[in-house]
């Protein structure tokens, strides 16, 4: 079965979206699929890590497409709202929020839509010339799925939809501009409606979509967990380091926060004064303005210099080794109505490095993964006091080891297979098709 997936986030790109397509690239494949890519020629990225290239099969055929993004501009690169660029802007001023007026006014549902008319184009052409089975588009961004629906008005070709993130119950939702308050629902509807298969990362989201469907088959309705690539952790070696040492791998963002942790880790040194040359927290990830503006103020306010290391981003291979070479790990949740209908792609890889966890989070779906590890110690988001308490007890905690079985339901090549049988089930093949 030929299959065509379109993404955005993609290698060179780096990050969490990136890694997911690129997955799906490698092992799809294996499972009988005969894939072909279409991806951005210059894809506007927060995040480049350039060792991702050399992890796409020589068998997968990639096309680069250009598509007009406003952002693309060196000038406007800056000014991206909710960009994790270094040196952008403050997040709040004037000349960010002007321009994301005028992007949020124009560009619906996202300013990638630019990329819609070019990957479109070029499946068409390739469609031509040896016809698909089914298309698969995965998000973020959203604009992506427009591609999706297009083709499968033009073609009548089966299309299946894969959502890392809610859409119109997405965090960002609350700032969108009107044109997008009134547009962007009946676009969900649409693309969610007239897919032949949605693919949900997690439970809570694709429960969510089948009440929110009730006429529809809820088979339509699927949830494969982003999971982790056993392969990414194939002869790393654990960073070395000389204190207890507690890790924290992924991007802050909104309320994504370390404020709260960073203050119980305050408390938690002065009341345990010795531990200062005793622990390291180490930060690996991007951080949008507002989390790296709140992340400088606590460090110095709490007197952190010293025991917290900000290391930016990364790339995939050094995150995974500093999380097998940690004795614990940091998990920061999200609020509603992200923190219940999303887990990072982090959550499996913490899982695989089977290491305890700190978690400052409500009880979460991404808690009920990390809680078949070797241990969790949570406190709220909003509670200082909980993390000190907390920090106390992980470092008490006494380490287990050997990979349990649990870690192995995630591996992403056994989940390829999953999206494989799905997509199988649900699109018809061009040869049995009338």
């Amino acid at each position: 079965m030929r299959l065509l997936l379109i993404a955005y986030y993609f290698p060179p790109c780096g990050g969490a979206a990136a890694l997911r397509a690129l997955h799906w690239a490698k092992y799809l494949p294996q499972h009988g699929l005969d894939l072909t890519v279409i991806a951005p020629e210059d894809g506007v990225y927060p995040m480049q890590d350039g060792t991702l290239l050399g992890s796409i099969p020589a068998g997968v055929a990639v096309h680069r497409v250009r598509g007009f993004t406003p952002s693309a501009h060196p000038a406007l690169r800056r000014v991206r709202g909710g960009s994790f660029s270094e040196g952008g802007v403050a997040h709040d001023g004037l000349l960010r929020r002007a321009l994301r007026g005028v992007r949020d006014l124009f560009f619906v549902p996202d300013e990638f839509v630019g990329f819609v008319p070019a990957s479109v184009r070029r499946a068409l052409e390739l469609h031509a010339e040896r016809p698909f089975d089914v298309v698969l588009t995965l998000s973020h961004p959203l604009s992506v799925h427009l591609a999706g629906l297009e083709l499968k008005r033009r073609l009548g070709i089966p299309w299946a939809t894969e959502f890392g993130d809610p859409w119109t119950e997405n965090w960002q939702a609350s700032g969108r501009s009107l044109s997008r308050k009134v547009l962007e629902p009946r676009m969900e509807r649409s693309v969610l409606t007239e897919c032949c298969l949605a693919v949900a990362t997690t439970e809570g989201l694709r429960d969510r979509w089948r009440s929110r469907f009730p006429q529809l088959d809820p088979e339509r309705f699927q949830a494969v967990p982003i999971g982790y690539d056993e392969a990414g952790f194939a002869g790393l070696q654990p960073e070395r380091h000389d204190r207890w040492t507690l890790g924290y791998a992924g991007a802050l963002y909104h309320d994504r926060r370390a404020d709260s942790f960073l203050e119980g880790l305050g408390r938690y040194l002065e009341r345990q004064p010795a531990e200062r040359e005793a622990i390291r927290v180490v930060f690996i990830g991007a951080k949008d303005e507002p989390n790296k503006r709140s992340f400088r103020e606590a460090v110095e306010r709490h007197r952190l210099e010293g025991v917290v290391e900000d290391l930016g981003f990364r790339s995939h291979r050094e995150a995974l080794a500093m999380l097998i070479g940690s004795d614990a790990l940091l998990y920061v949740g999200g609020l509603p109505p992200e923190g219940d209908l999303t887990v990072q792609s982090k959550v499996y890889e913490y899982l695989r490095a089977w290491k305890p966890v700190l978690a400052i989070s409500r009880e979460v779906e991404a808690l009920r993964i990390l809680r078949r590890g070797p241990g969790v110690f949570r406190a709220d988001q909003s509670d200082p006091q909980g993390a000190c308490l907390a920090i106390a007890q992980i470092r008490a905690a006494t380490p287990r080891q050997n990979l349990p079985a649990a870690a192995r339901d995630y591996e992403v090549a056994a989940l390829a297979g999953r999206l494989a049988g799905y997509l199988r089930r649900h699109a018809v093949p061009s040869e049995a098709r009338p």
